[in-house]
């Protein structure tokens, strides 16, 4: 039926959208306005989105910094080693290990 309209009134289908998209913002700011709540939601809804975004920057770090961690873990000789003697008490040959009771 629109696109029927559209050929009909030779209007371009970008213009439409435009239209209908400025239509439902205009819309949206007369609700806004008129609800009483609204704008208390709107600020909330603002807060809630700002902590979730600081969540997600932190918890995106965290990950890179484990990511990272995990390549050391498979790559890096050094890392291995240190991760082999402390968790698992391996030595090399001809070495001693000194344990001392407090």
């Amino acid at each position: 039926m629109i696109p029927r309209l559209i050929q009909i009134l030779k209007i371009q289908p970008l213009r439409v959208w435009i239209a209908v998209s400025l239509f439902f913002a205009l819309l949206l700011v007369i609700y806004t306005m008129l609800d009483p709540d609204a704008w208390a939601r709107r600020t909330q809804l603002e807060q809630t989105l700002k902590r979730t975004d600081a969540d997600v920057k932190s918890l995106s770090n965290h990950a890179q910094e484990l990511s990272d961690q995990i390549n050391a873990v498979r790559n890096r000789r050094d890392v291995q080693e240190r991760i082999i003697r402390d968790e698992l008490g391996y030595i090399r040959d001809g070495e001693i290990i000194l344990e001392f009771q407090k």
